[in-house]
């Protein structure tokens, strides 16, 4: 009763694993791999550090740029004044205002302008360098673990029909059992191997579902 309600624990597993294949598409590795490098938090942060340098760059290439700057100035004046015609006080509102602009550059700071843009170039090819690496990985991850799921794939489906085998060949030895053809220890053997290949196959099971887990 074990044995049965072993197999029939499984089968049912397979039925259902098959169906939620049937309801949902088919990932090839491809698919895996684009999915993984557009949800890597490692390839994410690579591009942040890639933006920061390149955003750098830009700075380091404008101070080679000269300066500018603008200034607008506005006085509004009122009060009371004395017409020197009529000696009479006089209501007088003024208002003045100027506008200015300026530039200014750097004629000479020893090198440092030149040398904090040639770190920055150099940073960012760096960052355009680690973040392929940080793609490169994870592709090459991911198709790893697509593969090994792939192998543990084929083995669990060779597993089970091992097994399917097995009990073939332990129902034929018992029925022989009692024509007489085979005796008990042959039983015990065939038994040994059906709970051999029964263990390898909830053994199979187990990686195959940890290799899809993983992916």
């Amino acid at each position: 009763m074990k044995k049965l309600l072993t197999i029939t624990l499984f089968v049912e597993t397979i039925t259902l694993a098959a169906s939620a294949q049937e309801q949902s598409p088919i990932w090839t590795m491809d698919d895996c791999m684009r999915y993984a490098l557009e949800h890597s938090t490692t390839v994410k942060k690579q591009k942040y550090t890639l933006s920061t340098a390149e955003a750098n760059l830009q700075t380091a290439t404008a101070a080679f740029l000269p300066t500018l700057s603008a200034t607008i100035d506005g006085q509004y004046n009122w009060g009371r004044s004395i017409d020197p015609e009529t000696n009479t006080y006089n209501n007088v509102t003024t208002f003045n205002n100027s506008y200015g602009i300026y530039a200014s550059i750097y004629l000479f700071d020893g090198g440092q302008t030149i040398n904090q843009w040639k770190q920055a170039k150099v940073n960012r090819q760096i960052g355009m360098s680690d973040l392929q690496k940080a793609k490169d990985d994870k592709v090459i991850e991911v198709m790893q673990t697509y593969v090994d799921a792939v192998y543990c794939k084929g083995c669990l489906s060779y597993c089970s029909d091992k097994l399917q085998e097995s009990q073939k060949t332990l129902y034929k030895t018992q029925k022989q059992e009692e024509l007489g053809i085979k005796g008990k220890p042959d039983v015990a053997q065939i038994k040994a191997q059906v709970a051999q290949d029964n263990y390898n196959l909830t053994h199979q099971q187990n990686l195959y579902l940890t290799a899809i887990l993983k992916l």
